[in-house]
């Protein structure tokens, strides 16, 4: 009976759900650049918008999105979050490198959040798609679903 309670020892652990909570904020930030990427596809591919308009809307929206990754504040929420949630011991703003102002600070926080960002969205991808996915498909020989349809048959009792 041990092994069970060591199996399921971590669905019981608040650090578990807090270090969730840390990848679904990850995905929160990935959700509007994602729906700006959805946006573009679907007007491009729709006609509606042709390519080189498509390239220059794409390439300012990627510029902004990364301005945003580089702005001073990214640094101190990173820094609060990895505290909060992850219980990890980040240092703080105190010494030369790791002030919010310098670059080098600001290159570690915005690739902190691009990985924050890419843990999140594949953990929602996970969560959404392939869970229920592997649900689905461990019970399909269980489920009635009826007969598959046969094609470009007929129907019956209609006469041409």
């Amino acid at each position: 009976m041990g092994w069970l309670r060591l199996l399921f020892a971590p669905l019981t652990d608040g650090a578990t759900w807090r270090r969730a909570l840390h990848l679904l904020l990850g995905a929160v930030v990935a959700l509007p650049y994602g729906a700006l990427g959805w946006l573009f596809a679907l007007a491009i591919g729709s006609g509606g918008l042709d390519v080189v308009s498509g390239t220059v809307l794409l390439a300012l929206a990627v510029a902004a999105g990364v301005a945003v990754a580089f702005a001073p504040g990214v640094r101190a929420l990173e820094v609060t979050a990895a505290r909060a949630l992850l219980d990890a011991a980040v240092p703080g703003t105190g010494g030369r490198d790791a002030t919010p102002t310098t670059w080098s600070a600001r290159r570690r926080a915005a690739g902190w959040l691009a990985l924050n960002v890419v843990a999140g969205a594949v953990t929602v991808l996970v969560t959404l798609v392939v869970v229920p996915t592997a649900i689905a498909l461990v019970t399909a020989p269980w489920r009635d679903i009826g007969p598959l349809p046969a094609g470009g048959a007929e129907p019956q009792g209609s006469s041409a």
